[in-house]
């Protein structure tokens, strides 16, 4: 088996969304938070609290029909967005009561659907607001870390419920808008696939996501693959060329991530693995080094002195 399955599936590929979830008047909350919950990183706790996310396109005129349907109770503002059926089906599975309220869940809540009044094969989920990755500001080694932590956390989750993201790259991570201390979101891709408890081991086509080395599509882009292990791949190779080579102080990362971006896929660790050997690594940072300010390695601190050195 690709991961360590602790629990099966709610839904079965192929079975019918429930249709409490289009209850009116036209939003239905799967995982509200719970009063007080944190999704902070609180050592030494192995398993943290996280939630989810996710973004797309808004059709201004529905949403703007719809506003005072979707505003959640907490007075916050939620975003409305075209959704595919199996993001629909996938996020359903994953924001049911029996998954939704687990606290190493991070993928996207979908707090409601609503149908298009004038075009019954479109729908949209309702999502809440979130920060894009790009515009997320990170000061501290503790705050990349619980970053760290809840994304690796959140992927975990998705594999061990038989769900591969297969994009699991930048444009997919959101944090929740206004959240303090922050909860990261792995946001469901319209490539991500739900796989059966017990259908032998799951293989895919290549997908050409945000990422485009994933060294096995590289090598055969027409042969089926491991989906598990290109998410391995691609969440580490992110955090290898946002973090790891441009934060000094984050070298801790350095071992663990190697392996994840390891050529060979039958050598990277799997994701039950690379949340054991995160866990290890960060719990030997003392609380000083936890404090410091992310420190920029030169070449980043001037990019384009290096661009032109590499120009000449």
């Amino acid at each position: 088996m690709p991961f360590r399955s602790r629990r099966s599936s709610v839904l079965s590929p192929g079975a019918r969304v429930p249709s409490a979830a289009y209850e009116t008047p036209g939003f239905r909350t799967h995982h509200p938070s719970p009063s007080g919950a944190s999704s902070s990183f609180a050592w030494p706790r192995k398993k943290s609290m996280g939630r989810r996310s996710m973004w797309g396109q808004s059709d201004d005129s529905l949403a703007t029909r719809y506003t005072e349907s979707v505003r959640p109770k907490n007075g916050s503002t939620a975003n409305i967005e075209p959704i595919s059926d199996n993001t629909l089906f996938i996020s359903l599975n994953l924001s049911s009561p029996f998954l939704g309220d687990d606290r190493r869940n991070h993928t996207c809540p979908i707090l409601g659907v609503l149908p298009d009044p004038e075009h019954k094969s479109v729908q949209y989920g309702i999502t809440p607001s979130v920060t894009r990755y790009e515009d997320m500001k990170f000061k501290t080694v503790r705050e990349a870390v619980d970053f760290f932590h809840q994304i690796l956390q959140g992927l975990e989750f998705m594999h061990e419920n038989y769900v591969a993201h297969r994009d699991c790259s930048s444009n997919n991570i959101a944090m929740l808008e206004g959240s303090n201390p922050p909860e990261y979101y792995l946001t469901i891709s319209p490539a991500s696939r739900q796989y059966r408890a017990d259908g032998g081991r799951p293989v895919a086509m290549p997908f050409w996501g945000n990422d485009k080395s994933v060294p096995e599509f590289q090598r055969s882009p027409t042969d089926p693959h491991d989906p598990f292990r290109a998410d391995v791949y691609t969440l580490g190779n992110m955090i290898r060329k946002d973090f790891v080579e441009v934060y000094s102080n984050l070298s801790f990362m350095e071992p663990l991530v190697t392996e994840m971006i390891s050529p060979d896929p039958a050598r990277r660790p799997m994701m039950d693995e690379v949340i054991d050997r995160f866990t290890e690594d960060a719990l030997r940072l003392s609380d000083r080094a936890f404090r410091q300010p992310l420190r920029r390695r030169w070449r980043h601190r001037f990019p384009l002195l290096f661009r032109d050195q590499r120009e000449h």
